[in-house]
């Protein structure tokens, strides 16, 4: 698999995100990671903004909610942002589609069997009926230093 070029946006209004994206298109990026942690506070009203700014998306994107325990912005309920994310992989509505790519945590995943579960749906749903499935990456953050054996 040849490597890929990710341009990160940090999402505060979705139209400039949206912007930003069609920016590193034309630069040759080939896919974007809408960091949302700082727009999305874990209301439900917010997701058609979310929803929408995936499917406009000039490139693929990854979407990431990091939560603030992991260095990113994200300060709320857990079980709100896995909705989002539920929601998000599963999109099929008009004009809308998923992600592709869901970076979770991998703190947050191992957390609970109810957790991955659902993450697991939300990228390996049955009812999803589409070629190309949205994928995940689990992030494991460590903020005091490189590890001496990377392969751990």
């Amino acid at each position: 698999m040849p490597a890929l070029v990710c341009v990160p946006i940090l999402v505060h209004d979705v139209h400039a995100a949206r912007a930003e994206a069609q920016s590193a298109k034309l630069a040759g990026a080939d896919l974007v990671e809408f960091r949302i942690d700082e727009f999305f506070t874990g209301r439900d009203d917010e997701s058609p903004a979310i929803l929408r700014l995936v499917a406009e998306s000039a490139l693929p994107c990854i979407v990431t909610c990091r939560a603030a325990s992991e260095g990113g912005h994200y300060e709320g309920d857990d079980m709100a942002r896995i909705a989002l994310y539920e929601r998000l992989g599963t999109a099929s509505g008009k004009g809308e589609h998923p992600p592709r790519y869901l970076d979770v945590e991998l703190a947050t995943y191992a957390r609970s069997a109810n957790i991955k579960q659902k993450v697991n749906l939300a990228v390996d749903h049955p009812a999803q009926l589409r070629e190309l499935r949205t994928g995940l990456i689990l992030s494991m953050h460590d903020f005091i230093g490189r590890p001496n054996d990377l392969m751990r």
